[in-house]
């Protein structure tokens, strides 16, 4: 039976309950034994005996043992899932208040394939995966969209220049080392189900692909279907999981590079900056343009040529998002205008609040005299009747009932003010 490569002094729990992470990159299974003698072999081989062959006779098979060490990697405990959600949420509750003050741009994602990042990373498989160190849930760096976004940019045909100032440029012979003024943040997917998935790749031309004496390619053999089967086994995020984009634009670094002056930086990309900081809502466009670009022919993740990270952009999730921060402002807004109102005025505050959501959810339809709209706007005008209100208390709640009363109620303006006494409340009768 394959084991880890673990003290043996350490818990037994201890592979079940760490993080997938932990589970693929440390605590992976796969280590081989001899089934009869339980002797170790410290390869991805497990060594069992069948009965085989014309004279059915016992004889040692060794079972590879990647597809099972991997499988045990793939599962999603409820802390597993619980501490994805939790870093989803942190990182939200971060762009909430730069995206409610315009200073970052969010594009929401739904994968409609296997998706693969970090398959370079060095492993024991072959192919590694980006794991979040300490949280070991997985994740799509922020590197990597730049990477992806800023092909989209240039396959759009963006100016040379825009695209120094938006993403940089290395230092090169001629021009220093320029950091470009857009951030790209981490992506957490929402991973749907409670497993990763195994996908497996299996290249029949080994051989002639095989590098052969110094590095060539051989060329004694050619590709045919004969050749060796390579299993490969690679580690993805299933399809419908949901990936948030968040990027951010230093306007202060852009400023700064508009006002350059000199040989310092190229002249074109000086102009690029000033462009983009007269418009300060440009950045947000280009980079709608070039993430529709990418969800649309290149993907995100490893393996893109093949399939692999193909994503279509969520514009509900991003209205849903939105919605909120407006609903937010709405809420903040108000809590503003309740401060230093009297009692009596927040009164008036609330059911004019009220009046809008009932206006908002009838959709215009209003009422017969009697209904819960009437017996409000009727409890208002004698509380401020009979309450200790100043004049312009009174006023203020006969403007609210006159104007509200007639959009609420099947009532005329005159019938209204005859009904709930306002020429009184304004001290006219």
């Amino acid at each position: 039976m394959a084991f880890a490569a673990i003290p043996g002094y350490l818990p037994a729990h201890l592979l079940s309950d760490a993080s997938p992470g932990l589970r693929f990159n440390m605590y992976l299974p796969i280590w081989g034994e001899d089934k009869r003698s339980g002797q170790k072999l410290w390869n991805v081989k497990d060594g069992t005996y069948e009965v085989r062959g014309q004279r059915r006779e016992e004889r040692r098979v060794d079972k590879v043992n990647k597809r099972s060490a991997m499988d045990h990697a793939t599962a999603l405990t409820p802390d597993d899932q619980k501490r994805s959600a939790e870093l989803r949420k942190r990182q939200a509750a971060l762009a909430r208040p730069m995206l409610a003050s315009g200073h970052l741009f969010l594009a929401e994602g739904r994968s409609v394939a296997p998706f693969a990042t970090g398959l370079g990373n060095e492993h024991l498989l072959e192919n590694g995966f980006s794991f979040l160190n300490p949280y070991g849930m997985p994740y799509l760096p922020g590197s990597s969209v730049k990477g992806v976004v800023r092909a989209a940019a240039r396959e759009l045909g963006w100016n040379e220049s825009l695209v120094t100032v938006l993403f940089g440029h290395p230092a090169g012979r001629d021009e220093q080392l320029l950091r470009g003024v857009l951030s790209f943040w981490d992506v957490f997917p929402a991973i749907r189900g409670d497993r990763l998935l195994v996908e497996l790749m299996t290249p029949h031309q080994s051989d002639y692909y095989a590098p052969g004496e110094n590095g060539r390619t051989r060329a004694l053999a050619s590709p045919h279907d004969s050749g060796d089967p390579n299993p490969i086994f690679i580690l993805t995020v299933p399809p419908e999981s949901l990936f948030g984009f968040h990027v951010s634009c230093d306007m202060t670094f852009l400023a700064t590079i508009a006002a350059q002056q000199g040989d310092a930086i190229n002249a074109d990309v000086v102009e690029a900056a000033r462009q983009l900081h007269e418009l300060p809502e440009q950045w947000k466009v280009l980079l709608s343009e070039a993430f529709d670009h990418a969800f649309s022919w290149m993907g995100f993740g490893a393996k893109t040529a093949v399939g692999y990270g193909a994503m279509v952009r969520n514009h509900d999730e991003e209205a849903r998002i939105q919605g909120e921060i407006v609903q937010e402002r709405k809420r903040a807004a108000e809590q503003v205008a309740r401060l230093g109102k009297s009692e009596a005025q927040l009164l008036v505050a609330d059911y004019i609040a009220w009046c809008d959501e009932m206006v908002q959810s009838t959709q215009g339809r209003r009422t017969k005299i009697g209904g819960a709209e009437y017996q409000r706007t009727q409890a208002l005008a004698q509380t401020a009747r009979e309450g200790n209100w100043t004049a312009q208390e009174k006023a203020e709640a006969a403007d609210a009932i006159e104007h509200w009363a007639v959009k609420l109620i099947v009532l005329d303006a005159k019938e209204a003010r005859k009904r709930f006494g306002l020429a009184a409340l304004r001290g006219n009768g």
